[in-house]
């Protein structure tokens, strides 16, 4: 495959997966044929990477309760143990803290949005980053 060819590739992967666009909409954006895109798809993977992305947006609750958990965990270590805690371990257990309703909150709101129309991964990403206020640019 040329440059371009794999450049456009990549595009249409970009596209299928974190835009949430169809194969018709990509053939009509990257100019091929719907079927060469559908080819493509399912040569590489793209559903199984869409579905990924996805599922990744949707355990962040999970993950960040996980993260806060260990954080106290360690905190109420030291504290047993008698040592002192760092105040940038508790400030870091009260942001996790703070974090879990909101990711929830995305969690539920994409659930409920994927039941009426199928959610692209990127209105997922949107979504997780409108709520944590993190600018378009940042990677979440």
């Amino acid at each position: 495959m040329n440059k371009a060819d794999n450049n456009t590739v990549m595009l249409a992967e970009k596209l299928f997966v974190n835009d949430g666009m169809t194969c018709t909409e990509i053939a009509d954006k990257v100019g091929r044929n719907r079927r060469t895109i559908e080819s493509w798809k399912k040569k590489f993977g793209w559903e199984e990477k869409r579905a990924g992305l996805i599922e990744s947006c949707r355990a962040l609750p999970q993950r960040i309760y996980e993260l806060w958990n260990k954080v106290a965990t360690q905190i109420e270590k030291d504290i047993d143990e008698g040592k002192e805690v760092s105040p940038a371990r508790y400030r870091l257990a009260s942001q996790l803290f703070d974090q879990i309703p909101k990711a929830e909150a995305v969690e539920k709101a994409a659930v409920a949005k994927s039941e009426t129309k199928k959610m692209s991964a990127k209105e997922i990403i949107d979504i997780v980053k409108k709520a944590h206020g993190v600018e378009d640019d940042t990677p979440v």
